[in-house]
């Protein structure tokens, strides 16, 4: 379904302040957003920066709430959902990505502390969605071709699939309500690598260090401020090394490893723009979970 993003009757959500330049990070679930939202409350100030955004929508597109008026607007909103409404078109846009594989391991990962109660579910249906696909990442023996397939298409039934099925394609993939659901296509990708194309800042989780000196660069900041790393522990029922699981879960590895690749060409293409570093101040890429 094409969206109507010229309807004025959209919800105005986000209204910042006169001479703000204001940034909104599209924060891919399992891609270090954390620690970027921490670094952005250092750039900003704590009171500048709204994240997870994506929980107030309800009530500001109820107008239970006035439009936001903060520079920097953080959350797991998707692209083409962002794109809904009215004051959205000022800011500029930057996101984080993360190796497929890694990010997909780290998000079974965490969906596993949600089984037998371990931890608080979020409230409503989702939460109830949540709980049944933890259940079945615990029950699934990951060195076990038979069961990698079993719980593949069990998840292909739930609520939450696209969080495993080339889930930062989905994020980024603009102008269809249904990216989140629909089987994806090259046209997806190719969007996606579009919309990507207009970011004021990409970034590689291995490379945090260069992502945050292009957000200083264009804040007009010469020195970026101590990075703050959000690595909470986590249940560990799959790991990287497991080739076995990670040749059966390709499909859900396919566009993000194109758009990964993508990125990295734009990198080396507009080194400043979309924050390329070859030399990193620090790596994460052996220790983020976030």
């Amino acid at each position: 379904m094409a969206l109507d993003l010229h309807d004025d009757a959209r919800p105005l959500m986000f209204s910042p302040q006169p001479g703000q330049s204001p940034l909104f990070f599209l924060h891919i679930p399992k891609t270090a957003g954390s620690s970027t939202n921490a670094f952005l409350r250092q750039v900003f100030g704590v009171q500048a920066v709204q994240d997870h955004v994506e929980n107030l929508l309800p009530d500001l597109s109820a107008r239970r709430l006035p439009p936001l008026t903060v520079p920097c607007v953080s959350g797991h909103v998707p692209l083409w959902a962002w794109t809904l409404y009215r004051g959205t078109d000022v800011f500029d846009r930057a996101t984080m990505l993360r190796r497929p594989w890694d990010r997909l391991v780290s998000h079974v990962n965490w969906v596993a502390r949600y089984a037998n109660g371990r931890e608080r579910l979020p409230p409503g249906a989702g939460g109830q969605a949540l709980a049944r696909v933890a259940e079945l990442v615990v029950e699934t023996d990951f060195e076990d071709v038979r069961s990698l397939r079993t719980f593949m298409n069990a998840v292909k039934r739930e609520r939450h699939f696209s969080s495993f099925d080339n889930y930062q394609v989905r994020m980024l993939r603009s102008g269809r309500m249904d990216a989140m659901e629909k089987r994806l296509e090259q046209a997806d990708l190719s969007v996606a690598e579009r919309e990507l194309s207009g970011f004021a800042c990409v970034g590689l989780c291995e490379d945090q260090a260069a992502f945050q000196r292009a957000v200083m660069a264009r804040c007009g900041m010469a020195d970026a401020p101590k990075p703050v790393h959000r690595n909470p522990g986590q249940v560990r029922v799959l790991s990287r090394g497991n080739t076995l699981a990670r040749e059966v879960f390709a499909p859900w590895l396919e566009y993000d490893m194109a758009l990964y690749g993508f990125v990295r060409g734009l990198k080396a293409a507009h080194p400043l723009k979309n924050a390329a570093s070859n030399e990193a101040a620090f790596s994460m890429s052996e220790a983020i979970e976030t």
